[in-house]
């Protein structure tokens, strides 16, 4: 039968402040044992609450609606990378069709228009849902009015 009793080792630290012996010494090196355990507690807490809001994030998302094709390829980008792209193509399309809005000579602008369109959208279908998902009514009347002339362009061809 093995024996039981706890060797000179495995017994519990008597805390030097219950027994009135306390140096300098002895305090900090408590302090920076209970400074540790705190740290060691608080980084374990951050790591799991970042992975549980991550795992919500993924839940809570609804179906994406994939517009552009750097989304539907297999090089994946931060969260932060991908709505600087996004922002960005969305800066180049609105600048287009503000230029085939306001020329005169619109047929360059179309031509840019198109080679931006087959170049970065996933739908080629010269829609308003191929092109964006917002709500905004000024966004939409441009976008379609574009597209109109767009289509009427590619029709006379």
């Amino acid at each position: 039968m093995q024996n039981t009793n706890p060797t000179p080792k495995e017994t519990l630290e008597v805390n030097p402040l219950l027994t009135n012996k306390v140096d300098s010494a002895t305090l900090s090196a408590i302090a920076k044992k209970s400074i540790a355990k705190k740290l060691a507690a608080k980084k374990s807490t951050v790591k799991k609450s970042s992975a549980k809001k991550e795992i919500e994030r993924k839940l809570k998302t609804k179906v994406k609606n994939f517009i552009y094709k750097f989304q539907l390829s297999d090089k994946k980008l931060s969260a932060k990378d991908e709505k600087k792209l996004r922002s960005k193509l969305r800066r180049k399309m609105q600048n287009i069709v503000n230029s085939i809005i306001v020329e005169k000579d619109k047929s360059e602008a179309i031509k840019e228009f198109e080679i931006q369109y087959k170049k970065e959208y996933v739908l080629n279908d010269y829609s308003f849902e191929s092109l964006s998902s917002s709500n905004d009514e000024t966004k939409r009347e441009d976008f379609e009015k574009v597209l109109s002339l767009v289509k009427s362009k590619k029709a006379k061809k």
